[in-house]
């Protein structure tokens, strides 16, 4: 397998998944994984979820996905999140949550450019650890064999190399944090990495989340690719 797509941070904006995904099928690369957080704070989720299903895209759990399938939509540290969670989870097909329920923390691939650990967060909290500056020792003081280390949470595309290992963060589908509005993503072939961003149509899912009640500071966030305050 010459080269991978690698997303992350969907949730549940259904236009940028689209889009994002036209542009890598435009690219010709053979495989498609996802990092996590699928739902969560856009209201698309159910066909975010039939998308990546139908066309069996590996995917992981991350912390929205794991707040949603098992915590009842809590997330203690923001009532932001809890409030969109606990709507979508009364939003949710039942089928769909069992499916996020059977979702990896962590996955493991030999790739034709190398081995490769997989997670939404990082290695001592796969779902849930936030690494914006990684520690120089951060793998070697884990034992990290891999030649490369794929997460995302942060919504912020990212790549440093360690000591025989390269870090990717392939930065957000559905929500990025950079001031760059454009949804982002990674293919990683036997030439390296390459970041791509792609636009989308923001008045689609700006106009289902009225159809549905969600607050506008949510979505009024993504024409300036920043972090909801």
């Amino acid at each position: 397998m010459s080269s991978v797509a690698f997303i992350s941070d969907i949730h549940g904006n259904l236009p940028a998944l689209r889009s994002t995904l036209e542009k890598i099928d435009a690219l010709g690369v053979e495989k498609i994984v996802c990092l996590g957080d699928i739902v969560g704070f856009y209201s698309m989720i159910n066909e975010c979820i039939e998308i990546l299903q139908k066309r069996k895209i590996f995917c992981l759990k991350g912390n929205h996905d794991h707040a949603l399938a098992f915590d009842g939509g809590v997330i203690s540290r923001s009532k932001t999140c809890t409030r969109i969670l606990k709507q979508q989870l009364s939003e949710i097909k039942p089928e769909y949550l069992n499916w996020l329920k059977g979702l990896n923390s962590k996955a493991e691939f030999d790739f034709s450019f190398g081995h490769t650990t997989l997670v939404h967060g990082g290695l001592e909290d796969p779902v849930d650890e936030y690494l914006h500056d990684i520690p120089m020792d951060y793998f070697e003081s884990r034992k990290l064999k891999s030649k490369y280390f794929l997460y995302g949470h942060t919504h912020l595309p990212q790549m440093a190399k360690f000591r025989g290992v390269t870090a990717v963060n392939p930065g957000s589908v559905g929500q990025p944090r950079d001031k760059d509005p454009r949804s982002s993503f990674c293919i990683i072939g036997d030439d390296g990495v390459q970041f791509f961003r792609v636009e989308y149509d923001f008045n689609e899912i700006e106009q289902d989340m009225k159809n549905k009640g969600y607050e506008a500071y949510i979505y009024e966030i993504l024409r300036k690719g920043t972090k909801i305050e």
